[in-house]
């Protein structure tokens, strides 16, 4: 079946997504970039933006706000962008590299998860760390991109749910508030420490918020090292250094440094070092594609690289982004 129909079709028997309700979708195919994320239960925790577009030019200021919000927030927001109609997951990337989009943590999809049903594109739907839908909208104006102001309503709630996800809950105490904001400086092992430690408090209310405060944190760090582990599995040996770093302090919690400690022994092992070198290679020519877009130059040097670290993961992405500026 023709796939802009077949998404047509999709669409057309969607059910609603209603605020208030939750969305629990797991992908058919996982999305690009998606680094072990499967369902939105694996996204529980943070808020989540489903940007629904299309292809067209007209749409490309909608796309640019959704990527400078994920480059901005981080790990503190999932952004999943969908495309509608679809030509296909590859020609999506390809439109993606073409117009500089790629190169954050947003995940990119043909599938239609927690769409809103509502009439024209762009629309949006914001989920909430709790999965429950927070907001849903469309353009005001049919077939252009979304007004300044609406914008602003937009990230004004992303803000806040970041803002509620980092300080940990409302009314929290002002012990278990202070180990979150630690937590969210980096600060992982006074978090972690000071979490432990209220746990067996004598006030039973601040014992069991602390109790609360380790768990949400160890999750949080147990999501660090499954992207990780996702990095690992791709070749993405730079990313990982990086990840992984930002995963120190967890020595007093022996399960998540067993696993860290796993990852890391792998990342430095004898059997990555041509993976190690061509990872650093591309890093640095991928700065540059992200940036410029594929512009004759990069391709010439995506080209070399390809050759000389042939046979590793960095040298089959390498060739697959030449493949996918093929297709524009």
């Amino acid at each position: 079946m023709n796939v802009v129909l077949a998404s047509l079709l999709c669409l057309s028997g969607n059910t609603d997504i209603e605020v208030g309700s939750t969305v629990d979708y797991t992908f058919e195919k996982p999305p690009i970039n998606a680094l072990g994320v499967k369902s939105f239960a694996d996204l529980r925790g943070k808020p989540v933006l489903m940007a629904f577009f299309t292809s067209s030019s007209w749409a490309d200021d909608w796309v640019d706000d959704v990527v400078v919000w994920q480059k901005e927030y981080g790990e503190d927001l999932a952004v999943v962008l969908s495309e509608i109609p679809s030509n296909g997951i590859e020609k999506l990337e390809a439109t993606a590299l073409e117009r500089k989009w790629l190169g954050s943590r947003a995940m990119w999809t043909i599938e239609f998860p927690a769409y809103p049903g509502l009439h024209g594109i762009p629309q949006y739907t914001l989920v909430s760390s709790e999965g429950k839908v927070l907001m849903r909208g469309v353009s005001a104006v049919a077939g252009m991109n979304f007004l300044d102001k609406e914008l602003d309503v937009i990230e004004d709630a992303i803000a806040e749910e970041v803002r509620r996800r980092r300080a940990g809950p409302d009314g929290a105490p002002k012990e278990i508030a202070a180990a979150y904001e630690a937590f969210a400086e980096g600060e992982i092992e006074r978090a972690l420490a000071s979490a432990r430690e209220l746990s067996a408090d004598a006030d039973a209310t601040l014992a069991e918020a602390a109790r609360a405060a380790h768990e949400s944190m160890r999750g949080r760090l147990a999501e660090r090292l499954e992207r990780a582990a996702a990095l690992l599995a791709e070749g993405r040996l730079e990313e990982l250094e990086s990840e992984l770093a930002r995963t120190a302090g967890v020595a007093a919690e022996a399960d998540l440094e067993e696993r860290r400690a796993a990852l890391a022994a792998e990342l430095a092992s004898d059997a990555n070092a041509a993976e190690r070198e061509a990872s650093k290679a591309l890093a640095k020519v991928l700065d540059k594609v992200f940036a410029k877009g594929p512009k004759t130059p990069l391709l010439a040097q995506l080209k070399k690289l390809a050759k000389k670290y042939a046979g590793t993961k960095s040298a089959a992405y390498a060739e697959h982004l030449m493949r996918l500026d093929e297709l524009e």
